[in-house]
């Protein structure tokens, strides 16, 4: 039995927020190992780390929009890390 529109609306914000909390910490914690002496491989590890939570809040405010009706999403294209 398909949930009702505003469970489904409840469901998105709620997971919205919370991988927002996360991905924030997550960006935060490599913005601040960037500040610190790293070799160029941990340097550039950091980096992908930042830039894969960075796609990923995105996504999330992908969902913030689709919580919209007059949203329609992107296509998604697979870029390789």
């Amino acid at each position: 039995m398909p949930l009702p529109a505003e469970s489904d609306t409840q469901l998105i914000t709620h997971v919205r927020n919370e991988l927002n909390n996360v991905l924030a910490a997550v960006i935060g914690q490599t913005l601040l190992l960037l500040r610190e002496e790293l070799s160029e491989t941990a340097k550039q590890r950091v980096e992908t780390i930042e830039q894969l939570a960075q796609r990923a809040a995105d996504l999330v405010d992908q969902l913030r929009k689709a919580e919209h009706s007059d949203w329609r999403p992107r296509e998604l294209v697979p870029t390789p890390v």
